[in-house]
């Protein structure tokens, strides 16, 4: 976050997260740039979904 006085300067301030969640935020914005994955998501958001007892049904469980 950086906070811009009128007067030009600037005041930078820092945050402080763990390393796991500085790697979960580059695999999150890796996927958000990933176009082709970003259109699979997407589409799979609007496939039908199935019950797991059809599921089972289907494979013989």
């Amino acid at each position: 976050m950086v906070l811009i006085e009128e007067n030009g300067k600037h005041m930078t301030t820092f945050i402080t997260i763990s390393n796991d969640e500085y790697e979960s935020m580059k695999r999150t914005l890796d996927i958000l740039n990933d176009e082709e994955l970003m259109s699979q998501i997407n589409q799979s958001r609007h496939a039908k979904s199935r019950s797991w007892k059809d599921v089972k049904k289907e494979l013989g469980l």
